[in-house]
C-alpha cells in the first residue's frame, strides 16, 4: 500500500449537491477518521479534533463547487489537506485568543499548521493508516476470529509464529495460511478502494 488512493471523481462531482445524502455519507465514511487522526496527531484533544473535522467538512461543503476534479492542478486529497491545515490554523488562532487557554501551546499548534513538507508527509501517512484500518474492518468481518487473530498477532503485533500457534491451539502451518489469506484479502480491499476512487 505505497500509493495513497485518489478520490473517485464521481463522488466529488456529487458533493456540491447538499441534499445528496448518500454521497456525503460515503465521503464522511472515508474522510472523517482520516481528518480526526490528522487533528489528533497535530496535538488536538478529542473535542477539538471533532470540532476541526466539522470545520473541515463545512469548508469542503462551501468550496467543493469550485474544485475541478479534471484539473491538473491539485488532487482532491491535497485540496482537502489545505482546507484541514487552514482550519487548524484558524482554530489555533481562535483558541489562542480565548481566556483560560494555554496560548503558548496554541501558538505552537498554529505554527505547526503552516509546516508544508512535514505536514504533507504526516497527512499522507495518516491517510495510508486510515485506508489500512478501513480495509481491516471489512476483512475482519469476512474471516473467522481465529484467522484474524493469527494474522493480527503475527503481522501487526509482531509475535512469533510458534507462540501464536500455541496460544491459538493451532498448527504453525495454519498460522501461515491464515496470515496469507488475510493479507491477500487486505490487498484486494485496498486495490478495490483504489479502483473505485480513481
Amino acid at each position: 500500500m505505497n500509493q495513497i488512493p485518489p478520490t473517485r471523481a464521481s463522488l466529488i462531482v456529487r458533493l456540491p449537491d447538499a441534499s445528496d445524502a448518500p454521497a456525503w455519507r460515503e465521503f464522511t465514511e472515508i474522510y472523517e477518521p482520516f481528518v480526526y487522526q490528522y487533528a489528533r496527531r497535530r496535538g488536538l484533544q478529542d473535542s477539538d479534533a471533532h470540532e476541526l473535522v466539522q470545520e473541515v467538512f463545512l469548508g469542503v461543503a462551501k468550496a467543493v463547487k469550485r474544485f475541478n476534479p479534471n484539473s491538473d492542478r491539485a488532487k482532491f486529497r491535497t485540496w482537502l489537506f489545505r482546507i484541514a491545515r487552514n482550519q487548524l490554523a484558524t482554530l489555533a488562532r481562535k483558541r489562542r485568543g480565548e481566556k483560560q487557554v494555554d496560548t503558548g501551546a496554541w501558538q505552537s499548534l498554529e505554527a505547526a499548521a503552516g509546516m508544508d513538507k512535514a505536514s504533507d508527509s504526516e497527512f499522507d501517512e495518516t491517510f495510508r493508516s486510515e485506508v489500512f484500518l478501513w480495509a481491516s474492518q471489512r476483512v475482519k468481518k469476512s474471516v473467522q476470529p481465529q484467522t484474524w487473530d493469527a494474522f493480527w498477532q503475527t503481522s501487526v503485533e509482531g509475535q512469533d509464529i510458534n507462540t501464536v500457534a500455541e496460544n491459538l491451539s493451532i498448527p504453525r502451518g495454519a498460522v501461515y495460511v491464515a496470515r496469507s489469506r488475510v493479507i491477500q484479502r487486505l490487498r484486494k480491499e485496498v486495490t478495490r478502494f483504489e479502483l473505485e476512487n480513481q
